[in-house]
């Protein structure tokens, strides 16, 4: 399967820290030998930041995953469609589509979410 992850408010919080249930997400696919989108819509450049903070890319090339690091709905992270995409926003790019409410979220104003 493809599986595709967002970065800000998916694995990266908006604290600056590392939002480790969603990462434990990640690792399970990867470890099942499933290809890892992460993606973002600040750009690919963003996308790889975020996964060199993180240490995805040493672990891939360790685990030798199947990594892809793109912009959000560009032609690469579309090649195929994703079979489950996990993002903050409401989007529909994936062919299951699950929506990660951010810890902050709680104390946000209702109509933001």
């Amino acid at each position: 399967m493809i599986i595709a992850f967002d970065c800000d408010y998916t694995l990266w919080g908006e604290y600056d820290e590392p939002l480790y249930d969603n990462i434990q997400i990640l690792l399970w696919f990867a470890r099942r030998h499933h290809r890892i989108i992460v993606w973002s819509g600040g750009g690919s450049e963003h996308a790889m930041r975020c996964v060199k903070k993180l240490g995805l890319d040493d672990i891939a090339m360790k685990e030798k995953w199947d990594l892809v690091v793109t912009n959000k709905g560009r032609s690469e992270a579309n090649e195929h469609k994703p079979d489950i995409t996990f993002d903050d926003a409401i989007i529909e790019l994936g062919k299951v589509n699950v929506r990660i409410i951010h810890p902050v979220s709680k104390r946000d104003p209702a109509e933001r979410w």
